[in-house]
C-alpha cells in the first residue's frame, strides 16, 4: 500500500473542486435554459419539442455530473480511510524498526562484553596454569633437595 502524500491530496481535492464547479456552471445554465424555456412557451410545437430534447440531453448531463461527483466523494471517503489505516501501519513499522535497532545495539554492547570476559578469562587460565606449574616446579625442587 502506498501512503498519499500532500501533494496528492491537494491534487485530487483540486479535481474534486474542478468538477463541483462545472456541475454548479451545467446547473446555472440549466437553469438559466429552463427560464428560457418557460418565457418562449408560446413558441411553435416544434421548437418546444427541440427545447425538450435540450432539457433532456442537459437533464441527463447534469444527472451524469451528479453521479460523477458522487463517485468522487466516495473515492475521498475512500482513500481517507486507506490513508488513516496506512498512517497507523506506518507508526507500527517505525516503532517496530525502533525497537529492533534498540535490540541490535543492546546485542552489541552484551556481545562486546562477552567477548571482554572470553579474553580476561583465558588470561586468568595461562596465569592459573603457569602459577601451578611454578608450585610443581617448587615441590620438585624442595622434594629434591629433601632426598
Amino acid at each position: 500500500m502506498t501512503l498519499l502524500d500532500p501533494g496528492m491530496k491537494q491534487k485530487i481535492g483540486i479535481a474534486l473542486q474542478d468538477e463541483l464547479t462545472e456541475f454548479r456552471r451545467i446547473t446555472q445554465r440549466h437553469e438559466s435554459e429552463q427560464a428560457s424555456f418557460s418565457q418562449q412557451e408560446n413558441d411553435t410545437t416544434r421548437l418546444v419539442l427541440e427545447d425538450s430534447y435540450d432539457e433532456n440531453a442537459h437533464e441527463s448531463e447534469i444527472a451524469k455530473l451528479s453521479t460523477s461527483v458522487q463517485e468522487i466523494a466516495n473515492l475521498f471517503q475512500e482513500v481517507s480511510q486507506l490513508v488513516i489505516v496506512q498512517g497507523e501501519l506506518v507508526d507500527r513499522i517505525d516503532v517496530h524498526v525502533e525497537n529492533a535497532l534498540n535490540h541490535v545495539q543492546q546485542g552489541t554492547r552484551e556481545l562486546r562484553k562477552a567477548d571482554n570476559a572470553s579474553k580476561k578469562s583465558k588470561t586468568l587460565y595461562i596465569i592459573c596454569c603457569l602459577l601451578l606449574v611454578v608450585i610443581i616446579l617448587i615441590v620438585a625442587i624442595v622434594a629434591k633437595n629433601n632426598k
